[in-house]
């Protein structure tokens, strides 16, 4: 129950490898950690290994705790996005183009803070959570009784939401979706709750009870989908009498 340290600056990569998965098929995503803080005082040369990193980046998760920014940072989240912009912009690494794939984290505090409004249909969806037994330790739950189409299809219009949740709600909400807007950035949104609540003195007193966290790696794996061009072919009979 003993809680892993904070993100520290130097984080080696974790390779996930997904295989023969329904509307994915196969694929290695490659995830690295960064710290959030490290964009507010970034400053690094052209021949850094992590610039070249930076730049090879299509996909990103802006992991967020909407309860502690309220109660703990006095920022609000157009700050966070407004530091990963400038901060991408110092060392001349454009944002245009990339999906931004906002993670509401510690949904289980939302959950029981009414004053975060979580909508009926959000509040559902995390507690309903089809894949949840799968993160126990010697699962053996089978995923062929799910229709990963209707899931993705039910991951977009929670997406949705959670952006409407953001413009109506969140402070500094409508000011985020702008700056995402503005540089061109894919807005994609998920809630997820890793522990299913607090750890006291950096203890967590129950078993971790993980609701969507799969979410997440989902829209990583949907969105790295090369884009495929389909050639039409027509096919016209010139002889004589024909018509077009």
């Amino acid at each position: 129950g003993e809680m892993p340290a904070s993100t520290g600056p130097d984080q080696r990569p974790l390779l996930i490898h997904a295989y023969d998965m329904p509307s994915v098929d196969s694929n290695t995503l490659v995830l690295y950690d960064t710290p959030g803080e490290l964009f507010e005082t970034m400053a690094i040369s052209d021949e850094s290994d992590f610039l070249n990193f930076l730049k090879q980046i299509k996909n990103i998760w802006f992991i967020i705790s909407l309860y502690d920014l309220q109660n703990k940072s006095g920022r609000q989240i157009n700050d966070l996005l407004s530091f990963y912009i400038n901060g991408m912009r110092k060392v001349g690494v454009p944002v245009s183009g990339r999906n931004l794939i906002v993670v509401y984290t510690k949904a289980d505090l939302l959950l029981s803070a009414p004053e975060f409004n979580l909508p009926p249909d959000i509040q559902r969806y995390i507690r309903n959570d089809p894949f949840q037994s799968l993160t126990e330790q010697n699962s053996n739950t089978s995923t062929d009784e799910f229709e990963f189409e209707d899931y993705f299809e039910e991951m977009q219009l929670i997406s949705d939401k959670l952006q409407e949740y953001t413009i109506e709600t969140v402070t500094g909400g409508p000011a985020f979706v702008n700056l995402a807007n503005r540089y061109k950035l894919g807005l994609h949104f998920s809630i997820t709750s890793a522990l299913g609540s607090s750890a006291r003195n950096n203890i967590l007193a129950i078993d971790a009870i993980r609701l969507r966290v799969i979410d997440p790696y989902l829209w990583a794996l949907h969105l790295n989908q090369p884009e495929t061009n389909s050639a039409i072919c027509l096919a016209l009979d010139g002889g004589n009498g024909s018509e077009v």
